[in-house]
Order: C-alpha cells, then sequence, then structure tokens
C-alpha cells in the first residue's frame, strides 16, 4: 500500500479502541494518530516478469514497444538485475523481460552510470533555490506517530530517516545528480496537525529546498508546498485538478484520480465485472466530489446508463463512519435490487462487514487508492464474502503473494540498498511490520525525482514536469507500478494497471494476469 493513504484507510478498518483514541486526539489537538498499516506480501519475489500490453489485447511479445515502460534500470529505482530463472510470463517470448530503451536508465544510482545533462563538471553554478555549484538540497517529508507508531508496526522518524539516508547516499556514491551531491532536509509530518504542517511548509520556504518528496497529509496543507512554487513528489494520488492549479509544481508517483478511476472502471469492463449484471451500486463520500463525478462520467463512457445506477453517499463524516452508515447501504442496495458494487469511498470494508451480517452478496470490483491494500492488514479480517472480489491497481498488490509473478527488477535494486543498514526489503509482510514498504516507497518516489532532474538542464524548479516526461520509462520499486510520463501536463504515474482477485484464505491478492495494460487515457 502506499504510504499516501494507510491514514485514510485506517480510519475506516482500524481497532475501534484505536479510532475512537485518534478521534479524540484530533479533536484536542493533543496527540498523534496511528496510521494504517501497509499491506505487503510475505513471499519472495517469483520468476517471470509481468508482460506490458494494450488494454483490450490480448498479451503479446511486447520488447520495443513505444511507450511501454522499461522493466530494467540501475541503482535504487532500476536495479541492473535479471528477471529471474524460468517461468515465462503470459505471451512473453523471454520470460517477460523487456529490454529497456535508453531513457530507462534514467533512474541510475549505486550501480548505474550518472548522466550529468550537460557535458563537463567544471564550472557550475547556482541554476536556482537550493542548487549550489556543488549540492542539492532536497526536503523530505516524513510521517511521525511518536511512540503511538510501534503499537502499529510502523518505523520510527529515526528509522524511516536512515533508509532515506541509505537512498541518497547510493546516489552519491555514483556521483549525485549532475555532478551535484544530494543532500536531504527532513520535516516531522505530525498528521492532522494542520498549524503543525503549515509550520513545516513554510520552514522549506526559509530553508531554501530545491523540491520536497512526500507530500503533506492533511488536505487543508497537501497542496502548500506546491503554493509556494516549490516542486512536490506527492506519494498520493493528487486530484487532477489540484495537478493543473499548480502546474508545474505538482508531481507523483502515483495516478491521479481522473486516470485511476477510469482505468478502474474500464478494467473492470474488461475482466467481465459488469457481465450478468441487473444493477450497479456505487458508494461514494462527499469529501470528494470530483471522485463521484470520474466515476459517473466513466460509467456513461463504458456503457452503463444511468437507470442501472443506485448510489449510497456516506456523506464527509469526519474520522470515523458511523456503522449505521454501512448498514443503511447495505439495506437500500438489497432492496433495490443492486447486484454489483463499486466504490470511491475508503469505507467499503465496512460495508462489507454489515452486507455479510445481513447475509448479502453482491459482486465487488474495487479499485486501488489504498482501499485494496487496507484489506490485508485489516483485522479482523475482511468478511469472507469478499472472496473473489475484483481489485483493479496500477501499482505491485499481489505481486509478493501470487505464485510465478516476480516483483519488479527495481525492487530487487532497492532491497539490496535497505539491506546494506539492516533493513528489511520492500515485500516485508505488513504483519512483520512496514519499515520495508515505506522504504519502497522511498526508493520509487525518489527515483521519479532523480530521473526529472537529471533531464532538467539547466537545473531549475519550473523544468521538473516537462523533464520527467522526457526522462523515459521508470522502472518503480515495490509497491510501485511501471512508470511512464509522455504530457508533461501530467506529471504523474500510473499510466498501466493489472488486476487481482481477494483470497478470504490467505487474506491477500492474487494477480490475475502478470501483464501490465496500457490504461485507457
Amino acid at each position: 500500500m502506499r504510504t499516501s493513504h494507510r491514514f485514510r484507510v485506517w480510519v475506516v478498518s482500524g481497532p475501534v479502541t484505536e479510532r475512537v483514541s485518534a478521534g479524540l486526539a484530533a479533536l484536542l489537538a493533543l496527540i498523534l494518530v496511528f496510521l494504517a498499516v501497509l499491506p505487503t506480501g510475505s513471499h519472495a519475489p517469483g520468476t517471470g516478469l509481468g508482460t506490458l500490453g494494450s488494454p483490450a489485447a490480448s498479451a503479446g511479445p511486447v520488447s520495443g514497444t513505444p511507450g511501454a515502460p522499461s522493466v530494467s534500470g540501475s541503482g535504487p529505482a532500476g536495479g541492473a538485475v535479471g528477471s529471474g530463472a524460468g517461468g515465462a510470463a503470459p505471451g512473453s517470448a523471454e520470460g517477460g523481460a523487456v529490454t529497456p530503451s535508453s531513457s530507462g536508465q534514467a533512474a541510475g544510482g549505486a550501480e548505474g552510470s550518472v548522466p550529468t545533462g550537460g557535458g563537463q563538471c567544471g564550472n557550475l553554478t547556482s541554476t536556482d533555490k537550493g542548487v549550489t555549484s556543488n549540492q542539492i538540497l532536497i526536503g523530505v517529508v516524513i510521517p511521525d506517530l511518536g511512540s503511538l507508531g510501534g503499537a502499529e508496526g510502523l518505523p520510527s522518524f529515526q528509522q524511516q530517516q536512515s533508509a532515506f539516508n541509505a537512498i541518497f547516499d547510493s546516489y552519491n556514491q555514483s556521483g549525485g545528480v549532475q555532478c551535484r551531491k544530494l543532500v536531504p532536509k527532513y520535516y516531522d509530518d505530525m498528521v492532522l496537525d494542520a498549524s503543525g504542517e503549515h509550520a513545516d511548509c513554510l520552514q522549506m520556504v526559509q530553508d531554501g529546498v530545491f523540491a520536497v518528496v512526500n507530500n503533506l497529509y492533511n488536505p487543508q496543507e497537501s497542496t502548500c508546498v506546491a503554493q509556494q512554487h516549490i516542486p512536490n513528489v506527492w506519494y498520493t494520488p493528487p486530484h487532477t485538478g489540484a495537478e493543473r492549479q499548480f502546474y508545474p509544481y505538482l508531481l507523483s508517483d502515483f495516478t491521479n484520480y481522473d486516470r485511476l478511476i477510469k482505468d478502474y472502471v474500464f478494467g473492470a469492463k474488461e475482466a467481465g465485472f459488469f457481465t450478468g449484471m441487473h444493477k450497479l451500486g456505487i458508494l461514494e463520500q462527499s469529501c470528494f466530489p470530483d471522485e463521484d463525478t470520474d466515476i459517473a462520467a466513466s460509467l456513461s463512457a463504458a456503457g452503463i446508463p444511468d437507470s442501472q445506477i443506485e448510489r449510497y453517499n456516506y456523506g464527509c463524516p469526519g474520522v470515523i463512519a458511523p456503522p449505521s452508515d454501512s448498514q443503511a447501504a447495505v439495506l437500500q442496495f438489497k432492496r433495490d435490487g443492486v447486484t454489483h458494487v463499486m466504490n470511491v469511498t475508503t469505507y467499503v470494508t465496512n460495508f462489507g462487514q454489515s452486507a455479510g451480517q445481513q447475509d448479502y452478496h453482491p459482486k465487488i470490483a474495487l479499485m486501488e487508492d489504498g482501499v485494496m491494500s487496507g484489506m490485508t492488514s485489516q483485522n479482523p479480517a475482511p468478511d469472507p464474502s469478499f472472496e473473489g472480489t475484483l481489485g483493479v491497481a496500477t501499482d505491485q498488490i499481489g505481486a509478493a503473494t501470487t505464485p510465478g509473478v516476480a516483483v519488479s527488477p527495481a525492487t530487487t535494486a532497492c532491497a539490496k540498498i535497505l539491506a546494506k543498514i539492516g533493513y528489511p526489503p520492500p515485500t516485508q509482510s505488513a504483519r512483520q511490520g512496514l519499515a520495508g514498504t515505506l522504504a519502497g516507497n522511498a526508493c520509487a518516489i525518489m527515483t521519479v525525482l532523480v530521473a526529472a532532474m537529471r533531464a532538467d538542464v539547466p537545473l531549475v524548479r519550473t523544468g521538473l514536469a516537462q523533464a520527467l516526461a522526457g526522462a523515459g520509462q521508470l522502472d518503480l520499486s515495490y509497491p510501485a507500478g511501471p512508470f511512464n510520463v509522455t504530457n508533461p501536463a501530467d506529471p504523474s504515474g500510473g499510466q498501466y494497471y493489472r488486476t487481482a482477485r481477494w483470497s478470504s484464505g490467505c487474506t491477500c491478492w492474487h494477480v490475475i494476469d502478470q501483464t501490465w495494460h496500457k490504461g485507457f487515457n
């Protein structure tokens, strides 16, 4: 699961006592809140990399396919490692391995060459705020749970900082970026403390950082960094309106919601989800009205008439949605003959529990904005009625728990860096702790920023979005999926998707088709 969404999922699926405590804490503004655990698989990477294909076509050989993301690279983001032995992926002529383009090496680190983007390293000067002749100052936002983090298996601020330091070191040991050393500056993000987040944002301005990785959580402050004209590489799916409003300062290694939801709807259609449907129920919430608009537009474009759609809106209940809301949604859908359910709300697991209690078993499809990942660590486990639920994801969820499906080569490269400081790999099981996945996210987001900086000549804040579109195909560490920005006006990831199914037996997701399909945008 993306670190981005852990709190959003936790508030609807975490233990009741913890959520009540967190609600009181937020209300009193005295203590931190818990974050949701990040689910990952406990299995070692399998063999046979997933292939890349078009949305409607069956899988086929894809080596050299225009626009297909690379699955090999160098350093923290794309270690020069093989695809594993044996186990050819469906439709792949060589075990799913894809020959990278030359631009696909842009994410290099400890084991790769260092493109300077501008020839010799002599006579360098400052090109923008945070850039000197020999270093680039990068802000790093880290969520800190203090003494409460241990209960949820979250690493401390210091542990997360150590992981980032190891990643920064790997880049610097190979020459840095444009002949300059990367220097991190860390900021403590007390989630739900809007005043503290705003103070962090203003401190970044004062410190003169060139760019910031990871975004502030609180909706009131999430765009503060971009508003200050500092490039902010988000680890959450940005809302498209914000991405456009604050262009070119808002980037993401994840997809924006417009594309996420469109791929969700059309990906579900490609997987046959709507077959035999009598009526579709949509779980919505008014906190994110653009998501409600997006799914309505996508369903219409997919040929699902409004007459076949039933909606239940949770409103915007804040920290905790009353169980009565999910019970009411179940009663409404059951009464009105809803046979299939989709969501643009985080309360779907509560809905499932209520559905099981009322002996109501619709066919369910979920999108991965944290809900799919949250199910693997929910305690108690999701209701058995979720068995067979379809998931549509742009990240690698399910790869580590599906035999024969490999995680990306970048995951292996990231694991090597983390092993040097005694850190677990990105695929560490959430039930063993979340340090690995958080560090995997760190590897992925740094890959995106470094690729943009290497292609941004001269190195200026306003050039990163445009440069990202010229950086080429990027292989990202688990849990992130393949990344290939081609439109500079949309500097966010998630250009490819694949599907998975929920297994109650292992309380995990299994990838249905290893092929990474081109999105529908």
